[in-house]
This record gives C-alpha cells, structure tokens and sequence, in this order.
C-alpha cells in the first residue's frame, strides 16, 4: 500500500557537509589534531548572485582536541570550495595551518594526523537558530613543548561512517598509535 500523504521531510544538501558532532567545542585557542577530511565531489548549490546552480567540489576538515576539563571535543571549519588557485580560501588556509608554502604533489589527506593551533568560536545559525562551534583560526602549534600533549588521532573515534565523532572513552580499548614498529602497512 503506497502512502499517499507523507509529512514533507526538510533536508538540506548542505547536512552532506557536516560530520555529526554531539556537543559544541567551547570558545578560544586550543592546540588540535586533525582528525578526518570530509570531501563531496559534484555538490550543488544555489550561484552566487545569479539565478541557477552551479556544481562545485568542497572539502571540511573535522578537528580533536582535549578541553579544560579534560573532554574530547570536536570542530569542524566550514565547507571550503576545492581549489588550487593561490587565491582561494582553501590554499590559505592550509599555508596558515602548515606555515609555509605548499609542496608540489600536496594531497589533502596527508592532513590527517596533522597538529594545529585553532582558534574556535561559536556561531549561531541564520535559518534554524542553532548554536554550533566553528574555526575561525589556525597556525602551526607554536609552542613546541605543547605538540607532545596534543592527543594522536588514535585517540579519537569516529563511528560509522565516518561523520559521527564519538569521543574514544566511549570504547573500552585505546588503540595504540601507529608507528613503523607495528604499522603493518
């Protein structure tokens, strides 16, 4: 039997440029790990200024990082357009993150493991009033004696599919990190 009057469901495209973070990160500068990259290739959205669509490759990077108190916490920065076009956000971004230029053949998963200093700040949604922490900043770690106490990715879970951050003291196990001694790859 077909349903004929199914409640209208709101979704929006842009939920696949989200990972699905549990609680906000609170504000301020924390020295971070990136924990995953998130890239969705052929994404629509409305032009800018014009009528239509335009069809655009964006990519998120999803930050770990221990609070105050001792809480693995998780941000994301918002949904970059892919481009390596010296002048894109994107491009400066990451020079900000690495402190220097980006070297020929650069991927962007190499990123991955990669520590930061981040500056996080907390925003409110325009269209569905919801509270949500984002960067606004970021900087190689600059005080070297910190990069030891910035946690490994190791630390940090991320359920299913990878786009729900689920802290690591929720499992019983602490995988150990990956070295050349016992990485069988």
């Amino acid at each position: 039997m077909a349903v004929l009057n199914k409640p209208k469901v709101e979704y929006s495209p842009y939920e696949l440029l989200k990972f699905d973070i549990k609680a906000n990160a609170p504000e301020g500068i924390q020295n971070a790990v990136c924990v995953d990259i998130l890239e969705v290739n052929n994404f629509v959205e409305k032009a800018f200024e014009a009528e239509g669509t335009v069809t655009k490759n964006k990519i998120v990077f999803l930050f770990g990082f221990i609070d105050d108190e001792g809480v693995q916490r998780f941000v994301q920065t918002y949904a970059f357009n892919i481009s390596d076009s010296p002048k894109s956000k994107l491009i400066g971004f990451i020079r900000k993150w690495l402190g220097e230029q980006i070297p020929v053949g650069f991927e962007s998963n190499q990123l991955i493991g990669k520590k930061a200093t981040i500056t996080v700040f907390q925003r409110m949604s325009k269209k569905s009033g919801v509270k949500y922490s984002t960067i606004e900043g970021i900087t190689p770690v600059v005080d070297k004696e910190k990069i030891a106490t910035i946690p490994s990715v190791a630390k940090f879970v991320l359920h299913g599919d990878r786009r729900t951050a689920i802290p690591a003291e929720a499992y019983a196990e602490d995988q150990p990190e990956a070295t050349s001694d016992n990485n069988p790859f």
